[in-house]
């Protein structure tokens, strides 16, 4: 039987800061912390015609890696600026995805292990990745780099609203 051991540190939920995994037996995982990613993403809101599903892990290490740089957001701030509902599915649950890509349409946001808010670029402030706690971590904020916000648009997810 093997068995993984996961230590977690504060951030941007597993997104970041895995200290260690390894297996019981001693023999270190292929991968540290900054190989996390959520296995999918799903972008919903009235400012999309449809929701938007990211499945592609590789890709969603770099979009979240893209908003890894944290800062700190007033809710006054975010209150009046338009948004879009994440829902991101972490863990050994949702692996099967990479896998079966064809299931990724049907995912229920309600089962995602981390939610959180996309706020495009709105007159002069930048475009943030808001990400609720999970998993023992805080919650974080962070400002979508161009990378992230290159990402985004390829999948249609508007990147700036005025």
């Amino acid at each position: 039987m093997r068995i993984l051991m996961i230590g977690i540190a504060a951030g941007l939920g597993l997104s970041h800061h895995v200290t260690t995994v390894t297996h019981f037996n001693g023999v270190a995982a292929p991968h540290s912390a900054s190989r996390a990613a959520p296995w999918a993403i799903v972008f919903s809101s009235p400012l999309l015609h449809n929701r938007i599903v990211l499945g592609d892990w590789d890709e969603n290490h770099k979009l979240m890696s893209a908003a890894s740089t944290a800062t700190r957001v007033g809710s006054q701030v975010l209150r009046d600026r338009p948004r879009i509902f994440v829902s991101m599915f972490w863990g050994p649950d949702w692996e099967y995805l990479r896998r079966h890509p064809e299931s990724l349409a049907t995912l229920d946001t309600s089962r995602a292990t981390q939610r959180g808010f996309f706020y495009p670029a709105h007159r002069e402030r930048a475009a943030l990745l808001l990400v609720d706690p999970a998993f023992g971590a805080g919650g974080h904020a962070g400002v979508m780099t161009a990378d992230g916000l290159a990402i985004l648009k390829r999948h249609g997810v508007p990147t700036r609203v005025d």
